[in-house]
């Protein structure tokens, strides 16, 4: 059960992403800093946004960073 679980997980985390770049958004590999992106995380756990957070998480994660 926890692995249907991540799944569901990175499918909606997907799902939202490519949502967001047709929105335009993008640029967290090279245009934001650590400090940004853990103030959205931060600011995305207060909204309750569980795909948000995990998508912040993931591009700490691949960033090889921590959440500051």
């Amino acid at each position: 059960i926890d692995n249907k679980a991540v799944d569901d997980l990175a499918k909606n985390m997907k799902e939202k992403l490519a949502k967001k770049r047709q929105e335009g958004y993008g640029g967290w590999k090279d245009n934001c800093s650590q400090e940004v992106l853990s103030k959205l995380l931060r600011d995305h756990v207060e909204k309750g946004d569980v795909v948000d957070v995990a998508n912040f998480c993931a591009f700490l994660f691949a960033r090889n960073e921590v959440i500051l």
